[in-house]
């Protein structure tokens, strides 16, 4: 039962995967200009068997170490950019607007699959990045059907008027407050 569900889950990811990268490279190119993107699914367990062949084979000594070493629990991805991974060829405020984009793709997906919008909540988002970038994601943010709640401590550097509709609180000294105008 659980090499049946894996192989399900896996294959479900698989197309997800693809999905995403679809939806995630435009996105990627418009906020970072970034070349080409590729997304590599690593399912949990080695290529060349099924997960119930794994699993048999590795039984006693998963028994003995009271987990199971192999499987969908162990899958994972990796971003590239050109053919290099990302965590070595981007800076970490381009990393950062990657991690936006790829959650920007999945709000998509989610819209296009549902036919609801997301709630984003995106904390912190002019940290690291500079005035361009920071342009870039605001106008891609808007272009998306999600709800956006942003967090920023420094709220006047935030390209917001492109957003007449939007509302701004503030807290202060444990207070919120509604209606604040970015100063």
């Amino acid at each position: 039962e659980l090499a049946n569900a894996g192989e399900q889950l896996n294959s479900l990811r698989q197309t997800f995967c693809t999905e995403l990268l679809t939806e995630l490279q435009p996105l990627a190119q418009s906020i970072l200009g970034m070349g080409k993107l590729s997304l590599e699914y690593r399912r949990g367990w080695t290529q060349d068997l099924t997960l119930l062949d794994v699993l048999r084979r590795d039984f006693v000594l998963d028994r003995q170490q009271g987990h199971t070493r192999h499987g969908p629990q162990r899958a994972d991805f990796m971003l590239r950019v050109d053919g290099r991974a990302v965590s070595e060829s981007v800076s970490r405020g381009q990393q950062k607007l990657l991690v936006s984009a790829l959650v920007l793709a999945q709000a998509r997906l989610f819209h296009q699959r549902q036919g609801r919008r997301c709630t984003l909540l995106i904390d912190d988002l002019p940290a690291e990045l500079d005035s361009q970038s920071r342009l870039r994601i605001m106008q891609s943010l808007a272009e998306q059907p999600v709800q956006l709640l942003i967090t920023a401590i420094e709220p006047d550097i935030l390209p917001i008027t492109a957003w007449p509709e939007a509302n701004i609180f503030r807290l202060m000294n444990g207070a919120v407050q509604a209606g604040c105008d970015v100063v």
